[in-house]
């Protein structure tokens, strides 16, 4: 589920013509959608909310940049390595880590 990304949902489409006009609602995250709606159990509702809490926007993306260097440095280790082939066996030369 997205937690933080709003998005706006059609609610009507009208043709004249060649020409559509298309009405939509206000922008909401989908979490804020179902928090509004009258058939979802309010068993149901606490826990999005108690969910939505624990999250924090801020530390998710340190988290995300975090990864993405490790998976930078693991790149540039695996480019030093040299592969030959000789005959019908290959050969590494290099460290090969992971």
């Amino acid at each position: 589920m997205n937690w933080f990304l709003p998005s706006q949902k059609l609610l009507s489409k009208v043709r004249t013509g060649s020409h559509i006009t298309k009405v939509y609602d206000a922008a909401q995250t989908p979490c804020a959608r179902m928090l509004a709606r009258m058939d979802v159990a309010e068993e149901t509702k606490q826990r999005l909310l108690a969910a939505r809490a624990e999250l924090d926007l801020t530390n998710l993306h340190h988290e995300i940049l975090r990864c993405q260097e490790q998976l930078d440095e693991m790149a540039k280790r695996r480019q030093s390595l040299v592969i030959k082939k000789r005959g019908s066996y290959v050969h590494i030369a290099g460290e090969f880590t992971t």
